[in-house]
């Protein structure tokens, strides 16, 4: 049987993954746009040996960043089943709110295929410079 601690104890785990898995997208965002920046800061293309690199390096972060935010959401829902696990079997008012199932524009798809589209536009910007 479940104790109200291990109630608050995983709650209090579902909310840390979840600060985490923000903060770790913002970091994503903040990368892309700094080599986004390293690419257009003098207003024309790097040479083609720069392009490639900073490219490739962008294609390299957006792919672990989407590996590393998939698992973070799968820990989250896996703390998401044991809070609800935790409600039933204690009778507790339920606090859906608190984890409500996404949505088909709610955050965390957008989240997972904007660092996907990333993972993308950063291998065609490589193969652009790989070409030219």
């Amino acid at each position: 049987m479940w104790t109200p601690e291990q109630l608050q104890n995983v709650t209090s785990l579902r909310t840390d993954e979840h600060n985490t898995w923000v903060t770790f997208f913002s970091t994503c965002l903040a990368t892309t746009a700094l080599l986004l920046i390293a690419i257009f800061n003098s207003g024309d293309l790097p040479t083609k040996n720069v392009g490639i690199i900073i490219c490739s390096f962008g294609c390299f972060t957006s792919l672990i960043f989407f590996l590393v935010q998939n698992r973070a959401l799968i820990s989250m829902k896996t703390w998401e089943r044991a809070i609800d696990q935790i409600e039933k079997e204690r009778n507790l008012q339920s606090t859906k709110s608190f984890h409500q199932p996404a949505q088909v524009l709610g955050g965390r798809p957008i989240m997972t295929i904007v660092t996907f589209v990333q993972i993308i536009g950063w291998a065609l910007g490589t193969f652009y410079f790989i070409q030219i």
